[in-house]
């Protein structure tokens, strides 16, 4: 089955899931390098050395038909962790259990912002993966458009959403 843009009826229409793939390359070099030199007061260098790279690239279309990304707790985690130590630290040291509390205080606002994260995870951002899913662009005019439910889903008849991600 085809998939027609609803604005101008091309069947030229791929899914954001295929347009990521296609313009994202992985890439992983090793080198080895040696260099020689002459300093401007006469002096004399030898170098060697060795590189890696390993990185991401990505076409410009596949950077905004990427999927949406979760939110991360790692920062947050290691934040608490360390206002916990530097709390307990101090108030030991200077046995002032008010800085304790601070911290505390402090330790339990960045667990709520944690607890936060992780419920737009697991429900909002659920949905907006799922939005994703269904993402097309039409390759001739440029239009994206949200197909539901899913092809393969059982229905003869797909709605279509000109709401798509792009504007």
């Amino acid at each position: 089955m085809a998939i027609k843009c609803p604005d101008c009826g091309s069947e030229t229409c791929q899914s954001f899931r295929v347009i990521t793939e296609e313009g994202t390359q992985f890439f992983n070099g090793r080198g080895r390098s040696a260099g020689v030199g002459i300093s401007g007061n006469g002096g004399f260098g030898v170098g060697v050395g060795k590189t890696r790279m390993k990185g991401v690239q990505q076409t410009s279309l596949a950077k905004k038909t990427a999927p949406p990304a979760q939110r991360d707790t790692g920062e947050a985690i290691a934040w608490a962790l360390l206002v916990f130590v530097v709390s307990v630290g101090i108030s030991v040291g200077t046995k002032n259990a008010v800085v304790l509390g601070i911290g505390l205080f402090i330790c339990t606002l960045i667990g709520l912002n944690i607890y936060q994260t992780e419920k737009y995870n697991k429900t909002t951002w659920v949905k907006i993966y799922e939005k994703w899913e269904q993402s097309y662009l039409c390759r001739t005019c440029g239009k994206s458009f949200v197909i539901s439910p899913p092809i393969g889903a059982g229905t003869e008849e797909v709605a279509v959403s000109r709401d798509g991600l792009f504007p």
